[in-house]
């Protein structure tokens, strides 16, 4: 619909992106152990609810064996984050970050 609307009545100038980085985007330093995380959480509750775990009757020792090393994984992804220095970012000062043309 937006194309057909583009061609019947186009915009009389070119759009343009307009920059106003007020925010760091640093990347987070938890991201990734994070998603570690979310994903051991995603692979512990379907083996829990599948036939190894809950569905069997029974929670079975390979159940057990796949929490443990879901849980080793999640220290090892832990621990390298916090072993490594932390990166701060460079925040630019008030002059620097202010657009002139912006009115704020």
């Amino acid at each position: 619909m937006m194309l057909a609307v583009g061609a019947w009545r186009p915009r009389a100038t070119p759009w343009t992106v307009d920059v106003r980085s007020r925010i760091d985007m640093a990347p987070w330093r938890l991201a990734q152990p994070v998603a570690v995380t979310l994903f051991s959480c995603v692979v512990g509750l379907y083996a829990l609810f599948s036939p190894i775990g809950l569905a069997g009757g029974a929670l079975t020792g390979t159940f057990w064996t796949i929490m443990a090393g879901l849980g080793v994984v999640n220290l090892a992804a832990w621990t390298a984050t916090f072993a490594r220095p932390a990166v701060s970012p460079v925040i630019p000062g008030p002059a620097a970050s202010r657009d002139p043309g912006s009115g704020v």
